[in-house]
């Protein structure tokens, strides 16, 4: 029996590995075993998973923006 890895975690690239097993019984405890045995095979290669991350854009009028407050008095911070 084939089991393909489609993904590792949200948001990381798809890969699809195909490995086989006696029984689906196993299916589990091998899945476990092919993940843990990838990650280790990345860490040793000295290839980072990349933190998922997302961008979200605002799209406004101008008069909406000159209405917002400065970025120093949202974030507590100067400048930005």
């Amino acid at each position: 029996m084939a089991g393909p890895v489609r993904a590792i975690g949200v948001m990381r690239a798809r890969k699809h590995l195909w490995w086989w097993i006696e029984s689906c019984v196993d299916t589990r405890r091998v899945l476990d075993r092919v993940h843990t045995a990838l990650q280790h095979a990345l860490d040793e290669a000295g290839i980072e998973s990349p933190f998922p991350t997302q961008s979200a854009n605002l799209v406004m009028g101008q008069s909406a923006a000159d209405s917002l407050p400065p970025c120093s008095e949202i974030t507590g911070t100067r400048g930005v």
